[in-house]
């Protein structure tokens, strides 16, 4: 073929070329540079002369290629990379191999330029780059790459851009590879590639392809400098490029995803790594322990029924939790005010991790539910919050707990245990709910200004009755136009149910109740009291006894 008394000896040509809408729109016409090294990897892998090259084979290393540039830029910002930017050690079809730069001349494009100190001639630039049989060239010359390589008699030249079967551009051609049998012919072609500007400057790479030959050596190279092309998906490392894991790297790997699992068997909350599919077990045991395929159970349970045994954890052996109510839906204090038992205990933080721990011993104080309820302000809307602080003592400045409570859930909860639970029932817990009834007819029937009156006159009442109220006197909580803010911000509780929907009596910031249900009363040991994990959890067992599977 002849164009531009340019002669080609030999042309093969692949279906696309590296602007073809099958790449990414951020790599599309940008590759040519990683298409231009990655060929020299794959001469060296295949050790096929380019003279048997196939259009398939062009297709994959520009397939390659694509997944070469896309891999580097993750590292780099550069939109058009320099080959020495590119990772240099290669896994291509079970082969290890190190791709580097040897040496760069640089010089100019034009026919004219002859050898000047450190600047050569296209010409002089070449020989220098393929003097040895194992090295290849990448050029590069007004962003455009390409490689070369001398295979005895045939100069070859990898151009992943599109062009027709003379070495022109074409819109509809595709990546190829020409062949020359002179050096003269192959400068004068890539001077047609290149442009034949006479000031146009250009960069030959000399490239040194080698096998690694231990896998030991690949896996160290940082993951910036390696890329790993697996035959079968293009997407993962094969087996022997996984990179060892640290005992920190697995330990993540195996919490990253949360105790999240739930043992259907037992009910136990489990990271990924401790539970298995209930698939694995025996089918006899799945409808035993109502377990259905795509259920997890945890290994110890999985233990046990693989030998067809029930686990003594098993919720088949009455260790299922009742259903809760919706009048148990409580927050961590609210529970504490409804619960007959206090178990007063210290947490502490693990060093590693921030998981929690108990520190010392379990004090178990009982509480006097009744009184305590009692003590909180009647309020009509179920909506309204107050400001609590629990205490050991009434006496003591410091609080165990402080935040914003809901006193008619309170109410509420505790009406429930009482009316359905034998073991609150036998605690002697009793409260008066005869108010509760009085309100809701008053709220129903009188006029919002009548209620109004009442709703303010039950709290001042309340309030007054209540001797452990932190307040100043009674006149700050009427609602006129001559209230402040609290001087003392500090004492503003940051818990929860806070909202800017509160009526001007009780509910000011200022006033805040101190409650202490166990001051006066003497710890009781876990032993001792056998009911104490029940009376203490209400929102957990919701006042019934489990049986014991001892």
């Amino acid at each position: 073929m002849c164009a531009s008394n340019i002669q080609i000896d030999f042309v093969t040509q692949g279906s696309f070329h590296q602007g073809s809408d099958r790449f990414p729109i951020d790599s599309r016409g940008r590759q040519c540079v990683a298409n231009a090294v990655f060929s020299c990897v794959f001469n060296h892998v295949t050790s096929k002369p380019f003279i048997l090259w196939t259009g398939g084979d062009i297709d994959d290393i520009l397939q390659n290629g694509d997944l070469f540039y896309r891999h580097a830029r993750q590292f780099c910002q550069c939109v058009y990379l320099e080959p020495c930017e590119l990772p240099s050690y290669f896994c291509l079809q079970g082969q290890k191999v190190k791709c580097s730069v040897v040496e760069t001349y640089s010089g100019d494009i034009g026919q004219l330029f002859t050898d000047c100190g450190d600047f050569y001639s296209l010409e002089t630039a070449l020989t220098l780059c393929l003097t040895d049989i194992s090295h290849m060239a990448v050029l590069i010359c007004n962003h455009i790459a390409v490689s070369v390589n001398y295979c005895e008699p045939f100069f070859h030249v990898f151009d992943s851009h599109s062009r027709n079967a003379y070495g022109q551009s074409c819109s509809e051609g595709a990546a190829s590879i020409f062949s020359f049998l002179s050096l003269t012919t192959l400068s004068g072609f890539l001077r047609q590639v290149f442009g034949s500007k006479e000031t146009s400057a250009f960069d030959a790479h000399k490239i040194k392809t080698c096998t690694i030959l231990t896998v030991s050596t690949f896996k160290q190279v940082d993951e910036v400098k390696r890329i790993c092309f697996n035959t079968e998906t293009n997407t993962s490392p094969c087996r022997t490029c996984k990179k060892p894991l640290t005992v920190m790297e697995k330990f993540h790997n195996a919490i990253k995803y949360g105790p999240d699992f739930v043992c259907t068997c037992c009910s136990q909350t489990w990271f990924k790594e401790g539970v298995k599919k209930a698939s694995l077990v025996p089918e006899v045991m799945r409808t035993k322990c109502n377990l259905s395929q795509s259920d997890h159970v945890c290994i110890t349970c999985f233990n046990y029924l693989r030998l067809e045994k029930i686990p003594p954890c098993s919720k088949v052996n009455g260790l299922e939790f009742p259903a809760r109510p919706k009048e148990l839906d409580l927050t961590s204090l609210e529970e504490r005010l409804v619960a007959p038992r206090i178990p007063f205990m210290q947490l502490r933080e693990k060093p590693r991790g921030g998981q929690l721990s108990i520190s010392g011993n379990v004090v178990n104080v009982p509480a006097d539910v009744t009184s305590t309820v009692k003590k909180l302000p009647r309020l009509l809307s179920e909506d309204e919050t107050i400001s609590l602080k629990f205490k050991r003592n009434l006496s003591f400045n410091h609080c165990v707990a402080f935040e914003r409570i809901r006193p008619h859930k309170v109410f509420a909860a505790a009406r429930w245990l009482v009316e359905n639970s034998e073991l609150f029932q036998q605690e002697g817990i009793q409260v008066n709910f005869d108010w509760l009834q009085n309100q809701d007819f008053n709220e129903e029937n009188a006029p919002n200004s009548a209620c109004e009156s009442v709703k303010h006159t039950n709290a001042l009442e309340t309030i007054s009755k209540s001797p452990n109220l932190e307040s100043s006197t009674i006149d700050e909580m009427s609602p006129v136009d001559s209230w402040t803010e609290v001087p003392n911000i500090n004492d503003r509780p940051t818990g929860n149910m806070d909202t800017i929907l509160q009526c001007l009596d009780f509910r000011e910031f200022n006033e805040v109740l101190s409650v202490a249900p166990g001051q006066f009363n003497s710890p009781l040991g876990l032993y001792q009291d056998k009911n104490a994990e029940y009376l203490s959890f209400p929102t957990i067992y919701c006042g019934q006894i489990h049986f014991d599977n001892t």
